[in-house]
């Protein structure tokens, strides 16, 4: 081969491997007006991870609207100064993967040194997206009555069953809001993890329950970005500028299981499933400049699971 088909090749080769990646990130926008309903231009806009102290700023246009894209899932709050009027802030905003939340902003006349403070509701109406998703937080894959840890695996496939809109078939796969299990993609982290035979989602590829920030379940209006109906989104959590840590441990034991129809004795069997999970900031010094920019999140998750089974016969 000659130079320029060795580029040609080596082009095709990073095009294809950056096409298998979908993107997480989310995008904020909204309007900036005054009392009346009037547009507000030239507005300063801030928005702020606050588990992470990162900032990103920009101004609204001539029709008063501002717009963040690319914007990683976690808890935000937005800042709003004009000249003229009182600096306005919400907070408590919690931005999940891939989802288009809008904040509209609403200042008053007054000091900028005054500040109007609004705390975000829980629910939001998603207006500029067609698509019907639900999602499942951090807090409820680690507290939902599950037992993904008692069957020999540690995977938290089983708990998308408890998302609105999902429904299993007798094989373990999940239907999403009517659609076959097959008409589904699974990423994490935007890496598809969807098995090339069934097109089903590889179940060991999911994260430890103790690493997920969020299982998100997309389906209905779902837009060209999916090459299926539905999505299964999970996405990994993200250290913050505390440095914290947690440590696990799942047992079990026949002493705590009932006996089966029929069944004499209980099979032996003792599991253990224990590990840790640590994250914070890596500072640079000769870099660092008050504020973190980059975090870390480890997981480390073990299962020991010796068991035996029970054989029943009728003998004369």
């Amino acid at each position: 081969m000659n130079q320029n088909t060795w580029k040609v090749c080596l082009l095709a080769i990073l095009g294809s491997v950056g096409m298998s990646a979908q993107s997480t990130f989310g995008v904020v926008l909204g309007d900036v007006r005054d009392a009346s309903g009037a547009v507000v231009r030239g507005a300063k806009v801030r928005l702020t991870n606050t588990a992470e102290n990162s900032k990103r700023e920009t101004t609204s246009d001539g029709n008063g609207v501002y717009e963040f894209q690319n914007v990683k899932a976690g808890p935000y709050e937005i800042g709003v100064t004009v000249t003229g009027f009182r600096a306005f802030k919400v907070s408590d905003l919690n931005l999940i993967a891939r989802q288009t939340l809008r904040v509209d902003v609403a200042v008053q006349i007054g000091e900028e040194t005054q500040t109007m403070e609004v705390t975000s509701s829980a629910g939001v109406i998603a207006t500029d997206s067609p698509a019907i998703s639900s999602s499942l937080t951090p807090e409820s894959v680690l507290n939902l009555p599950s037992n993904v840890r008692g069957a020999g695996s540690t995977t938290p496939y089983g708990l998308l069953q408890t998302l609105p809109g999902v429904q299993s078939d007798n094989g373990g796969g999940y239907s999403i809001q009517g659609g076959l299990p097959a008409q589904s993609e699974s990423s994490v982290d935007g890496i598809s993890i969807t098995q090339l035979t069934g097109n089903s989602a590889n179940r060991n590829q999911f994260l430890s329950v103790e690493s997920i920030s969020e299982i998100k379940v997309q389906g209905v209006g779902n837009t060209a970005e999916f090459g299926q109906p539905g999505d299964i989104t999970v996405t990994s959590k993200s250290g913050g500028n505390q440095v914290k840590g947690a440590l696990f441990w799942y047992h079990q034991n026949k002493a705590f299981d009932a006996r089966a129809f029929g069944q004499n004795t209980l099979p032996a069997k003792i599991g253990n499933t224990f590990g840790g999970t640590i994250g914070g900031p890596v500072m640079i010094p000769k870099v660092y400049d008050g504020r973190n920019k980059t975090f870390f999140y480890f997981t480390w998750e073990s299962m020991r699971y010796p068991r035996q089974g029970t054989v029943q016969n009728t003998v004369p």
